[in-house]
């Protein structure tokens, strides 16, 4: 019997793929839940029912992956590019997919965009950039100038709200500033931005969270 299931949801997904490669239903894989089986950069391979699955991720998604063992559920996004295989997308949290569709509703914001757009910080802390109007820290994303930082806040600050955007943005440059110093010092700003997110919210200012970083960094 388990044979049987198994054997159907590889049909089921078959059909899928196969829809997906003619146009249709671009949204109707909205999560997936099977095993990672392989990390790179940029991308991780996830296994579901013997169907293995390319999915793009951002650098926070690969990290927090990589620190996971057996089955993890992935929210999805694809995209069809002409003459090009369909894209998929992965988030660990429904709410970053939320905001990823939301950014690449932005003229100008690319879904690659949009993902690198996640790296900056937590899904409230960019949220928080956003309401209070900061293009200055969005345009730190590559990609992201100042005008197309403003057309973000412009088109996205109505929809968006979290409790204390101030003391979060903030935050995000502090840690932007400490970064900056561990980098001059010939440190990796990928290592330098993992050790940042592993030091509790509770340490606060720069010498406390540099230091703390410093730590991080020479385990």
């Amino acid at each position: 019997m388990y044979g049987f299931l198994a054997n159907k949801s590889i049909f089921a997904l078959y059909i899928i793929a196969s829809l997906y490669l003619r146009g249709y239903y671009q949204d109707m894989i909205y999560a997936l839940r099977g095993r990672v089986s392989e990390i790179r950069e940029g991308f991780f391979v996830m296994e579901c029912s013997g169907i293995f699955f390319k999915v793009l991720a951002g650098e926070r998604t690969i990290t927090a992956l990589s620190e996971r063992e057996g089955e993890v559920k992935i929210f999805c996004a694809t995209f069809f590019r002409e003459n090009a295989s369909p894209e998929l997308f992965g988030f660990f949290e429904e709410e970053s997919l939320r905001l990823f569709d939301l950014l690449h509703s932005v003229s100008g914001i690319g879904p690659k965009t949009a993902l690198r757009m996640l790296d900056l910080g937590s899904v409230p802390n960019i949220i928080a950039a956003i309401m209070e109007g900061d293009a200055a820290l969005l345009s730190t994303v590559p990609g992201i100038g100042k005008r197309t930082a403003e057309r973000v806040i412009l088109e996205l600050r109505g929809k968006v709200t979290v409790q204390g955007s101030g003391d979060l943005v903030q935050s995000m440059k502090m840690d932007a500033d400490v970064e900056d110093a561990l980098v001059g010092l010939g440190y990796s700003r990928d290592k330098v931005k993992e050790a940042l997110r592993l030091i509790s919210k509770e340490v606060q200012g720069f010498q406390d969270r540099f230091k703390a970083a410093i730590k991080e960094l020479r385990h």
